[in-house]
């Protein structure tokens, strides 16, 4: 979705321009299956995807073109993909049975269960805002605001079935915004410059494989399978770049302010649940989040110049592998593996991102991929944090120029198994 502003205003004594633009997207899509059963199936796969992508200009230019005129200019961009009452990205399976009989002398069937939600969010804003006076005093103000609500959950309960072959379930969501703010202000008598960005994503990403019941030790397993896939995994990226400047014969002023928030929740659970695997049995949980915020001011006078940035980037929320009240059982009849992605080396932490002001850079990129052949259960995330300032100003009378930067990084990642047995003739990972 584009959403574009843009307005121009000269004048020979006052002049005020302005640009708004408002660019949203709900974002729903699921799946619903329930009481189903199948019989001599192959495979059922039920996949819900949801790729948004928002671009929003706002631009003004004013000029103040008399002796006694000012020219104010100022622009604004608000775009929001999702809503938190949406249900977002949803595929539900409530009620499962897999069945399968063969004649004497065909070949044994067994099923494919892949269940999967995947949403994609981008949010590009651009905001231009420049005032210029002839006379007095320029003023130009530039605020771009970024919201990102999205709920993504892949969930299968009650699943009974004795001739699986590889049950997948998985949740994803990548959300990713970029916002770049450009402000330039000048006045015969002063000008001054203000940019203002604010970003914020706030998602849940849920894969799940539960029971109403766990069947108890004289009953069959719930469900025998190849092998069993539970995975949630959550990417969420914000890039801000500010630049702005100010210039005037008495005084000259240039601020920008970034505010970065990540809220997010990834979780993958087993639940009540009973069940054989020959190759490899994953619960796993993945979040990777990467803040980015480079902004730069310049302001000049012949009296006097300030020029000020403020940064605030938080990232909070949980990440979680869980499995409760559930016997899962590795029988090692077969030689597949599968794959999770761990953790990243301390080296990766103090050497290749220290010193590094690459845009692209992230620590997602330094993960190690393991190999499973037994059980894995496992949480892991990776949070990377860029600041990058630069401010200056100058005057024959007085200069200043200043930077806060303030980075809180809270949440959780935890790996928990209550009241459950797990056995492998491979490795147990957790």
């Amino acid at each position: 979705a584009w959403a574009a502003s843009a307005d121009g205003a000269i004048s020979s004594s006052m002049s005020f321009g302005g640009a708004v633009a408002v660019n949203r997207v709900q974002n729903t899509a699921s799946i619903a299956l329930n009481n189903a059963t199948l019989k001599n199936t192959s495979s059922a796969r039920l996949h819900a995807k949801d790729d948004s992508a928002l671009w929003t200009l706002a631009g003004n230019v004013t000029v103040g073109a008399g002796d006694k005129g000012a020219g104010v200019s100022g622009a604004v961009a608000y775009s929001i993909s999702g809503r938190e009452d949406s249900p977002g990205t949803a595929v539900s399976v409530n009620g499962i049975t897999v069945t399968n009989e063969t004649a004497a002398g065909e070949a044994d069937i067994s099923t494919d269960i892949d269940v999967k939600a995947e949403a994609t969010d981008h949010v590009s804003t651009l905001v231009v805002s420049a005032g210029i006076s002839t006379g007095t005093v320029g003023f130009a103000g530039a605020a771009g605001v970024n919201d990102i609500k999205r709920k993504v959950s892949a969930t299968v309960d009650n699943l009974v079935g004795r001739d699986l072959r590889d049950v997948s379930i998985e949740a994803f969501e990548d959300a990713d915004i970029d916002n770049l703010s450009l402000t330039a202000a000048y006045g015969t008598t002063a000008g001054v410059g203000l940019g203002i960005a604010v970003n914020r994503i706030d998602n849940e990403t849920r894969a799940a494989l539960t029971a109403d019941q766990k069947s108890t030790a004289e009953e069959a397993p719930q469900f025998e399978a190849n092998s069993l896939s539970v995975k949630a995994h959550t990417d969420n990226d914000i890039d801000t770049i500010g630049i702005g400047g100010a210039g005037g014969q008495t005084g000259a002023g240039a601020g920008s302010v970034a505010i970065n928030l990540i809220t997010s929740d990834t979780r993958a659970e087993l639940t009540n649940i009973t069940g054989n695997v020959d190759a490899y049995g994953i619960v796993n949980a993945q979040s990777d989040d990467t803040i980015g915020a480079y902004t730069g001011n310049a302001s000049g006078s012949t009296s006097y110049a300030a020029a000020l940035s403020v940064t605030v980037n938080e990232k909070k929320g949980t990440t979680s592998a869980t499995v409760t009240n559930s016997d899962l059982t590795h029988t090692g009849n077969s030689t597949e593996t599968g794959t999770v992605n761990k953790g990243v080396a301390d080296s990766a932490i103090n050497d290749g991102i220290v010193g590094d002001i690459d845009v692209g850079a992230s620590l997602v990129g330094d993960r190690s991929e393991q190999r499973v052949s037994g059980l894995s259960i496992g949480a892991t995330s990776t949070e990377t944090y860029k600041t990058f300032v630069i401010n200056g100003s100058g005057s024959v009378t007085g200069a200043g120029a200043g930077t806060v930067s303030v980075t809180y990084h809270g949440g959780d990642t935890t790996t928990t198994v209550s009241g459950s047995n797990l056995s492998a003739k491979g490795d147990v990972d957790i």
